[in-house]
């Protein structure tokens, strides 16, 4: 395994690199609480319904799901164990043998090569080797991946290259929670003889992979844990953290000292908050993605 990184403005990116590729982007981010953090909180409220409490930190809301009673306005030092995703915040645990992550020894690489690997993983829709395809989508109930024999003349063929791309693309884009796969031809009852233990043996490679099964649709189902926010949701271009970066980026590759930078209120924003050597206006009348850096 290679292990890269890439580091500025507070942003650390770390791509691990095996025989067939990419196979994990973790991100680490300042403005963000990150998988393993240790943070002070200060409880606000308790939810019974989700038996924990809700508490602040200095970079945003986290849950911790306890039977211990803490009291409104209490601080304490706790480690996040799942990252904010859409609308659910992160959710944390009281520090009591807080994890400790390993040092990751790597080497380092350019913006443009650690963008290219990322936009490579978020691709939705891989050409496998040969004839065949995987498609990828994300709902709020879960992600779903179709194996598509693209006219192939051997479905078995297929499904057995699908399988392990399947499992490299699970880990690249992180996901979490429910996981629905529809192999080439799985509705037959012989298929599904054939392809288990090879499946069970690869879902042995991922320890956040729980033992799956088969639906009554002929789908395979997999719950996998939740710890990091999935690829997907970091870089979105909806996501203002993601496009703050992003303008953080072109604004150090800027030919001028103290350029001009057009950018999204959210974005405008969080560029104030940490402050840049740049003249910063906001944009009412176009996305979050949007940017424009001019010189003059």
């Amino acid at each position: 395994m290679t292990v890269f990184q890439n580091e500025g403005f507070g942003e650390k990116r770390t791509v691990f690199i095996g025989e067939q590729g990419p196979e994990q982007i973790i991100f680490h981010r300042d403005l963000e609480l990150n998988f393993g953090d240790k943070v002070e909180a200060k409880i606000t409220a308790f939810c019974l319904p989700l038996h924990g409490y809700f508490a602040e930190t200095e970079k945003g809301q986290v849950f911790i799901p306890t039977q211990i009673q803490m009291c409104e306005g209490e601080k304490i030092l706790v480690q996040i164990t799942k990252e904010a995703r859409g609308d659910k915040v992160a959710t944390a645990h009281p520090v009591t043998d807080a994890v400790q992550p390993t040092p990751v020894q790597a080497g380092f690489v350019s913006d443009e090569e650690m963008d290219a690997w990322v936009a490579e993983a978020l691709k939705a829709n891989i050409r496998l080797a040969g004839k065949g395809e995987i498609h990828i989508e994300k709902t709020k109930v879960g992600w779903t991946i179709d194996v598509d024999s693209a006219g192939a003349d051997s479905l078995e063929k297929v499904n057995q290259t699908a399988l392990p791309e399947i499992f490299r693309q699970i880990k690249l884009k992180n996901m979490g929670g429910l996981i629905l796969i529809d192999f080439a031809g799985s509705k037959r009852g012989s298929f599904r003889k054939k392809m288990e233990e090879m499946i069970r043996k690869t879902l042995k490679s991922d320890d956040l992979c729980a033992d799956g099964s088969w639906t009554k649709a002929g789908l395979f189902e997999i719950e996998r844990r939740r710890e990091r926010a999935d690829l997907w949701t970091l870089c979105s271009e909806k996501n203002p953290i993601h496009i703050y970066y992003r303008v953080r980026r072109a604004i150090a590759k800027s030919k001028s000292g103290c350029p001009r930078v057009r950018v999204a209120p959210e974005v405008m924003k969080l560029l104030n908050q940490t402050g840049v050597s740049a003249k910063i206006e906001p944009v009412f009348d176009q996305s979050v993605s949007y940017f424009e850096i001019l010189e003059k």
